[in-house]
């Protein structure tokens, strides 16, 4: 067998355990299922992107990265662009701790430290972009 046919079919499998293992839209997830789910944060609308055991350091740090877009566009976010992403999040395990919890944790510590308590507007740049206006 071929090193090409060795990487498709490797690739396939991940895909297979991606789609077949994923959570429903909308739903949250389980540690190390893909997904997408919505938390409110202090009143924020935080829609989360979590890549499960596929995600980047996934194999190296205990607590799995993700992304966050802002749900309201026209209403402050975590940055400017309306997007921001939580990788390598060094933290001691919490027992029970679900994603959701893990994610709204993590966001709100943001917006205490480094924003301290004050989430920016989103850029008429990137609001134009995300509405199709522009």
């Amino acid at each position: 067998m071929t090193m090409r046919r060795v990487a498709s079919w490797s690739g396939y499998v991940r895909h297979l355990q991606v789609r077949l293992c994923s959570a429903p839209s909308g739903a949250v997830l389980l540690y190390g299922q893909n997904g997408v789910f919505v938390i409110d944060v202090d009143g924020m609308a935080v829609r989360v992107s979590l890549e499960g055991f596929f995600g980047i350091g996934a194999s190296v740090y205990f607590w799995p990265g993700f992304s966050v877009t802002a749900v309201d566009i026209d209403r402050p976010f975590l940055s400017e662009t309306g997007y921001r992403s939580f990788l390598g999040i060094g933290a001691d395990p919490v027992a029970g701790l679900t994603p959701d919890e893990f994610a709204r944790k993590v966001v709100a510590a943001y917006i205490e430290q480094e924003l301290r308590g004050k989430p920016v507007m989103i850029a008429e740049r990137w609001r134009k972009d995300r509405s199709g206006d522009g």
